[in-house]
């Protein structure tokens, strides 16, 4: 059988003998049940060597669009057309920790979406200590293999994790990454909604209160070239954010972070005439810091602060909000994992703030 592999180089050999078989896949073209000729013959065919053809057809595998059995051979699979069950994992147990809102908040809406959708859910916590956690947990694999899931939604993507979950055997969408198939915060139009509003506002210069790391510089490099944009005055004391090598900090501390933050913003002899604080999770000391220096706000200081539309912040000051949608970010993980599990192209998708008017209240 002849699959007219046209390859074209300089590009991706791998990947284009990848879409050009997933495609005859998608449109049917090769019904399930077809056999695909030997690594070696499809190598013949397109010119390739037989270490690129396996690497073709082991991304094909994971997306569960063929099945390759030793000495049997290549098969295109039995699938229904569109996602019907799928896992979620998380690299701890989100409801033992009170302070986990937004997970919690995602995690229940990745179940809503999914469940309206016609999509199963299994969850996976992954018990191992942190540094354990650079393999696959047994049972989801096996899971994955056996066709009990057809993909899997991923809140955690920091390196270690990504290493062994882009290689696993159905497709997988990620939270914060920078991968085809991720889904994360636009920073620029971050910087822009939260910034924007602060100078419109009135004031000249910023400060910023920030669970980041000086190595995130996307993160850093929106927040710089928006102030220098808008003409926003900032300083190297007003900057509040954890050392790089501060291997204890987390989520667990974010609230004390945020109103021991402040109180060393507020202590310096110059302060800025606005603030920004982010992610949510801080903002609750910041706030309790605020009310216990007597901040007016925003006669003494403009103050924007991000929130999850999804998650609770009571605050009795009148600051401004920078919201995100916990539901917007499930949408687009179940949509990028789905389309994957169909064969289509993905790309990594940013997803955009809003700002909500001046709240004294529960926002």
């Amino acid at each position: 059988m002849n699959f007219d592999l046209d390859v074209q180089r300089p590009k991706v050999i791998w990947k284009q003998v990848a879409e050009q078989i997933r495609k005859k896949i998608t449109k049917n073209d090769w019904p399930p049940g077809t056999k695909l000729p030997s690594t070696a013959e499809l190598a013949a065919q397109s010119g390739a060597d037989v270490k690129t053809i396996h690497h073709a057809l082991t991304e094909l595998v994971r997306e569960g669009l063929i099945t390759r059995t030793r000495k049997v051979g290549t098969y295109v699979s039995e699938r229904k057309p569109t996602l019907s069950k799928i896992g979620i994992y998380h690299s701890s147990n989100i409801h033992l920790d009170p302070r986990a809102h937004y997970l919690q908040a995602l995690h229940d809406k990745l179940q809503k979406q999914a469940a309206a959708q016609g999509i199963a859910t299994r969850i996976w916590v992954d018990h191992r200590p942190p540094h354990l956690q650079t393999s696959c947990l047994p049972e989801m694999e096996k899971a994955a293999k056996d066709r009990e899931i057809e993909g899997i939604i991923s809140t955690l993507a920091d390196p270690m994790h990504l290493a062994w979950l882009r290689k696993f055997p159905v497709p997988v969408a990620f939270l914060g990454a920078r991968t085809p198939t991720s889904v994360a915060w636009d920073y620029a139009s971050l910087m822009e909604t939260a910034l924007g509003s602060i100078r419109k506002g009135g004031a000249r210069s910023v400060g910023l209160i920030v669970s980041m790391k000086p190595n995130a510089t996307v993160f850093f490099d929106s927040f710089y070239g928006q102030c220098e944009a808008l003409g926003l005055k900032t300083a190297p004391n007003w900057i509040i954010n954890p050392a790089i090598d501060d291997d204890g900090f987390g989520e667990s501390c974010f609230e004390s972070f945020g109103y021991e933050g402040f109180n060393k913003l507020w202590a310096g002899k110059k302060k800025p005439e606005g603030l920004f604080v982010y992610p949510d999770s801080l903002a609750r000391g910041v706030i309790m810091a605020m009310m216990a220096h007597q901040v007016r706000v925003p006669e003494d200081l403009r103050v924007v602060l991000h929130k999850n539309d999804e998650v609770k912040l009571f605050c009795p000051l009148h600051v401004t909000y920078a919201v995100s949608s916990v539901k917007e970010v499930a949408n687009a993980l179940l949509k990028q994992v789905s389309m994957v599990y169909q064969g289509k192209e993905t790309k990594y998708e940013e997803l955009k703030f809003k700002i909500a008017p001046e709240k004294g209240s529960e926002g």
